[in-house]
């Protein structure tokens, strides 16, 4: 596939990038330029990963006599709100700053209309369109976002039946008319569309635009799948580099805890739900230590904002839990090393009045991994503070708009 690159903005994260459709596929007379415009980061990456082949597939599946030709530009500020309508507007400035027939917003801000939660959106007037991809759900994101931007080009190609355009819809091949017809969801089924379903609706009458936009059909499950995509979004397993020092000092100050016999004949004598309560504990505190130490609970600042700031702290609790289940797995498996290298079972059984067995060292593991994260890791200093603070999406919000006005300051 031939890809060129070209440079049309100072902005070191706004960079423009054209995918077209293979050089032995049919050309046609007519082109059609789909722009991309996704937020930083996340969905920077999944839209340059699918740009490459979108041509290709449009061509399969939307309409195969059009040449497609895909660019993909990165925005900070398409990342910086929650309004459909200010990202629809945004997104239609960037179709007619470059000349291109489509373009599509990939944003990873969660979208609220009317009390509901925005999937996508698409006008065939303004020839544009957006996903919010966390209400996508976590995974497979890449299948999904890839099915949402078919749908979305589909409905800003074809747009809605007309009846007065029967000449011209008699003039569609049949391949044409299909591929119209093609698909009324926004993703494919799988198990997990029929648990939480995506509902397509055209907007209301009281609004300008004609178009459709699609939303999570049921509240509590479309919750649920939304969350999970922003805790995607929030890119736990990078916070997870920022833990090195507190790694050292939990696994410092459990080793030293393993000289004493006192260590051992607890981890004997607790109970399964006595450690799985331990466990909780260490790790209920040391997520709530990082929120407070690093200030990460965002506050409502206004009443529209409330469900927002909700689901922002709601997605920090669950991004943080998944970063410190990967410490905590992590400092276990150091922790059972070195209750089998450096505690003899002879000594162990002396101490413990019995033989000791391969459960006697996982527990005794598991019970150093508790009490090092509550007593050690709490008061160690994570290695970046920009890391825990990049996986908010209050931080990113604000990082991103002083980004594009020292830019436009420029």
């Amino acid at each position: 596939m031939s890809t060129q690159q070209t440079t049309t903005h100072a902005h070191n994260e706004e960079h423009e990038r054209t995918y077209t459709e293979d050089e032995s596929s049919p050309k046609d007379e007519k082109t059609i330029i789909l722009g991309l415009v996704p937020a930083p980061e996340l969905a920077e990456k999944f839209a340059y990963k699918l740009a490459e082949d979108l041509p290709n597939l449009l061509n399969d599946h939307i309409d195969d006599h059009i040449e497609w030709e895909i660019k993909v530009l990165t925005d900070p500020l398409t990342g910086g709100t929650e309004d459909a309508e200010e990202i629809m507007q945004k997104t239609e400035e960037f179709k007619k700053e470059h000349n291109w027939d489509y373009a599509i917003c990939v944003t990873d801000l969660p979208i609220i209309s009317s009390g509901r939660m925005v999937v996508a959106e698409a006008s065939n007037e303004r020839k544009t369109g957006f996903i919010s991809f966390p209400s996508l759900g976590a995974f497979p994101l890449q299948r999904r976002l890839r099915e949402s931007i078919f749908q979305l080009t589909s409905e800003i190609h074809y747009g809605s039946p007309d009846p007065e355009d029967n000449k011209k819809e008699q003039k569609k091949t049949r391949s044409q008319m299909r591929k119209q017809r093609e698909a009324d969801r926004l993703i494919g089924k799988s198990l997990t569309e029929r648990l939480s379903p995506i509902e397509k609706t055209h907007f209301n009458e009281d609004e300008d635009d004609k178009g459709v936009r699609f939303y999570n059909k049921h509240k509590a499950t479309g919750r649920i799948r939304l969350l999970s995509g922003m805790a995607l979004a929030n890119s736990p397993w990078t916070i997870f580099s920022s833990f090195k020092s507190v790694i050292a000092v939990a696994f410092a100050t459990g080793s030293y805890g393993l000289i004493f016999p006192t260590l051992w004949q607890l981890s004997d004598g607790y109970s399964i739900l006595r450690f799985i309560a331990l466990m909780f504990t260490a790790m209920i505190a040391m997520v709530v230590w990082i929120i407070v130490a690093h200030n990460l609970w965002e506050k409502q600042s206004s009443e529209s904002s409330k469900y927002l700031v909700k689901l922002y702290n709601s997605a920090t609790l669950l991004t943080l839990s998944v970063a410190v289940l990967f410490y905590y797995l992590v400092i276990f498996v150091l922790f059972l090393l070195a209750v089998v290298l450096f505690v003899p079972g002879n000594i162990l059984e002396q101490s413990l009045g019995h033989s000791p067995g391969v459960m006697t060292y996982i527990l005794l593991a598991w019970l150093a991994s508790s009490v090092a994260t509550l007593a050690g890791s709490l008061g160690a200093g994570l290695e970046s503070e920009e890391t825990i603070l990049n996986a908010t999406y209050g931080y990113r919000q604000k990082r991103r708009r002083q980004e594009k006005q020292e830019d436009k300051e420029k």
